[in-house]
C-alpha cells in the first residue's frame, strides 16, 4: 500500500507541476514533459505486477479509452522494462538444475518483455527455442495487487464514483484468472491439447512443448519466426522508416490484414464451438504473423473450456444477440447462470429490455449498433446487479469475444466479428441438431430390429415358417434402419441450401424415398403373410 500510494502521489504532483510550468519539479521526479497517455502508461509500469496486466486488458480494448491512450498501452504488451538477465538464469538454474545446460548461446536480450514473464531464444541441440522465465517474486506480488484492486472497488461502491463503474467486472474476472497464469506447467498442458486439436488444420501453428524442459516457473518450447502482431500494429500507426520496411516487406510477402483477421476469427470460433478448448487471452502480442497468413500462438497463460451443454447454448445466445431475439437471448442466457439466493430475473429480464435499444441504435433497429466489448460488459454487469450469475467458463468466453472484438476493431475494421460468429454459430446448432437426429435414427434402427423378430414370433406356427418370417422380417427391419441411418449421415453432410445434381443431398431424397418404398411393401406383404 506504501508503494502504490507513493507512485500515485509522485505522478499526481508531476502532472501538477507540468501543468503548471514547473518542469524542474516533474525533471527531479522523472516524468517531465510526458503527455497524459504516455503518464498513463508509465503509472502502470511504476505500479507494476497486476497493473500491468490490467493495462493490457485495456490495450485491446479501444472502445473503453481515447485511442492515443490504447496505442501507448500497446508497449505494456511485450515491451515492460525487463528483468537482468542474471536474475532469470538464476531462475533457470533454480527450476531445471543440471538439465539447464542443455539450453544453449541463450540471448541475453530478451524476445519480449510482460507483466509475469519474459522469453528468450536460445538453442537446444541446434534447434531454436523459446525460453520463459516468471519474474521473480512475481507470485507474491500479483497476490498483494489483487487485493489492493478489491479495495479500490469497495472504496468505488462506497463512495458512489459512478465514473469508475466501469472497472468493476473487468477486475473481478482479472483477480479469478491470476493464479491460472502463475503456473508453466499448465500453460504446457493446454499448449498440447489444443496443437492436437488443431493438427491439419490450416491457418494455425502453435509451438511443441518440451515438456522435460518445463517447470512451474520456466517453459521452454519450440521457437516460431514470426513477426507479432503488436509489432505490425505498431508500426503500422508510426512513421518510422523501419517500421514502414516491415509493413512493406509484410505485403511484400503477401500478408492481408482482413484474411489474417478472418484467420484469427475462424480458429477462434472453430476451437470454442467445435472443441470446447479455446486461447482466452488473444491480444496482440500473442499472435504472431507466419507467412501465407498463418496465425501463430503463443502465450496460453489462460485457456477456456465449455463442455457440449454449454456450447450449445452459447451459439445460441449468440445467435439471439446478433439477430435481436431478445426472448431466445433471455432463454438462452437463463441456461447457463447458477442463481443466487437473492436473484432476480424478472429485473434481469427488463433491464434487457432497456439495454436492448441502445444495443440496436433505437426500437426499430436489428443490427448491433454498439461494439461486442460494450454490449457484453453491459451484460455482464447487468448479470451481477440482478444476481444472476453465469458459469466461470462462461464468462472467461464472453471476455475472450470481447477481447477478440478489440483486437479485430483496431487491426481491421473493415472485418464484422458479429457476422462471423454468426456462422460459426449456426454451424454449432446445425451440427448439435444433425447429432441429435443421427442418434434417433440409429435408435429407431434398433428398435426396427427388434419390433420385426417381435413381429415373426408373435402367433406363428411351424418351425420352418417361423424362420423363415423371422429371416424376412429382421431383414426388412434392418433394410429400413440402414435408409433411415443413411438419410441421417447425408443430412448432416449434404450442402446448404440443397443443390441440383448428384451430390448427398440428392442421395439424401433418394434414400428417403427407397425408405418409404420399402416400408409400403412391407405393409402390404406383413398381412398376406
Amino acid at each position: 500500500m506504501r508503494h502504490v500510494a507513493a507512485v500515485l502521489v509522485r505522478h499526481m504532483v508531476a502532472a501538477a507541476a507540468d501543468s503548471l510550468g514547473w518542469r524542474w519539479i516533474s525533471s527531479r521526479l522523472g516524468t517531465a514533459g510526458l503527455s497524459g497517455p504516455m503518464r498513463f502508461r508509465v503509472l502502470l509500469e511504476d505500479l507494476g505486477g497486476s497493473f500491468v496486466k490490467f493495462g493490457q486488458v485495456l490495450a485491446v480494448q479501444p472502445d473503453l479509452l481515447p485511442p492515443g491512450y490504447a496505442t501507448q498501452l500497446l508497449d505494456l504488451l511485450d515491451r515492460v522494462a525487463p528483468v537482468p538477465v542474471d536474475l532469470v538464469m538464476q531462475t533457470v538454474l533454480a527450476e531445471l538444475g543440471p538439465a539447464a545446460s542443455r539450453l544453449e548461446a541463450m540471448d541475453p536480450e530478451p524476445l519480449a518483455t510482460a507483466s509475469i514473464a519474459q522469453v528468450h531464444v536460445a538453442r537446444l541441440n541446434g534447434r531454436a527455442v523459446a525460453v520463459k522465465v516468471q519474474r521473480p517474486g512475481i507470485e507474491q506480488q500479483f497476490r498483494s495487487d489483487v487485493r489492493m484492486m478489491m479495495l479500490l472497488l469497495r472504496l468505488v461502491r462506497m463512495f458512489r464514483v459512478r465514473p469508475l463503474y466501469w472497472l468493476d467486472e473487468p477486475i473481478r474476472e482479472f483477480a479469478g484468472w491470476t493464479d491460472e497464469e502463475l503456473d508453466f506447467r499448465r500453460e504446457a498442458r493446454h499448449i498440447s491439447l489444443v496443437r492436437r486439436q488443431s493438427a491439419g488444420r490450416r491457418g494455425v501453428r502453435l509451438p511443441e512443448v518440451i515438456m522435460g524442459l518445463t517447470t512451474r516457473r520456466v517453459l521452454v518450447t519450440e521457437y516460431l519466426d514470426g513477426v507479432p502482431m503488436a509489432t505490425y500494429m505498431r508500426a503500422t500507426e508510426s512513421h518510422d522508416a523501419k517500421d514502414e520496411a516491415l509493413v512493406e516487406r509484410l505485403r511484400a510477402q503477401g500478408f492481408d490484414r482482413g484474411a489474417f483477421g478472418r484467420q484469427i476469427i475462424f480458429n477462434f470460433t472453430t476451437d470454442s464451438f467445435g472443441h470446447g478448448l479455446f486461447h482466452a487471452d488473444l491480444h496482440p502480442a500473442n499472435l504472431l504473423i507466419l507467412p501465407g497468413n498463418v496465425v501463430g500462438y503463443v502465450d496460453f497463460g489462460i485457456t477456456g473450456s465449455i463442455g457440449p451443454y454449454a456450447r450449445t447454448w452459447l451459439a445460441a445466445m449468440t445467435l439471439a444477440l446478433v439477430r435481436r431475439d431478445i426472448d431466445d437471448l433471455h432463454r438462452s442466457f437463463l441456461k447457463l447462470v447458477v442463481p443466487r439466493r437473492d436473484a432476480d430475473p424478472v429485473a434481469f429480464r427488463t433491464g434487457l429490455d432497456a439495454l436492448a435499444d441502445g444495443w440496436y441504435g433505437g426500437p426499430g433497429g436489428t443490427r448491433l449498433r454498439k461494439p461486442a466489448a460494450l454490449v457484453m460488459i453491459e451484460m455482464l454487469a447487468l448479470s451481477r446487479e440482478t444476481a444472476m450469475l453465469p458459469e466461470r467458463e462462461v464468462v472467461k468466453y464472453i471476455r475472450s469475444v470481447m477481447t477478440l472484438d478489440g483486437v479485430v476493431h483496431r487491426f481491421a475494421p473493415d472485418l464484422e466479428l458479429g457476422h462471423e460468429i454468426e456462422q460459426a454459430s449456426i454451424a454449432t446448432l446445425e451440427a448439435q441438431s444433425n447429432r441429435q437426429l443421427l442418434f434417433a435414427a440409429w435408435a429407431g434402427a434398433l428398435r426396427a430390429v427388434e419390433s420385426g423378430r417381435s413381429l415373426a414370433s408373435r402367433g406363428l406356427s411351424g418351425v420352418a415358417r417361423l424362420r423363415r418370417l423371422q429371416m424376412r422380417a429382421s431383414a426388412a427391419s434392418l433394410q429400413l434402419g440402414a435408409a433411415a441411418l443413411a438419410c441421417a449421415v447425408c443430412v448432416a453432410l449434404a450442402p446448404r441450401p440443397l443443390q441440383a445434381g448428384f451430390n448427398l443431398g440428392t442421395v439424401e431424397l433418394a434414400m428417403g424415398s427407397i425408405a418409404l418404398v420399402a416400408l409400403a411393401i412391407e405393409l402390404v406383404r406383413q398381412p398376406n403373410e
